[in-house]
């Protein structure tokens, strides 16, 4: 996990799988919700969401 968005692994930043110390919008994280964050580009953060919505459809 590094200190930037992380998919895999529980890193500093933002965590699909793993509740980090960013956003989780699987397992209640200390930050807020993907989608409501900010302080990433919106290409960033439509990624997330593609990866969000895999995660679920594994599911």
């Amino acid at each position: 996990g590094g200190g930037g968005a992380d998919i895999l692994t529980g890193g500093a930043g933002i965590d699909i799988l793993n509740g980090g110390a960013g956003g989780d919008s699987f397992i209640g994280g200390n930050g807020v919700d993907i989608i409501a964050m900010g302080v990433f580009s919106d290409d960033v953060q439509d990624r997330v969401q593609f990866f969000n919505a895999s995660e679920l459809a594994m599911r």
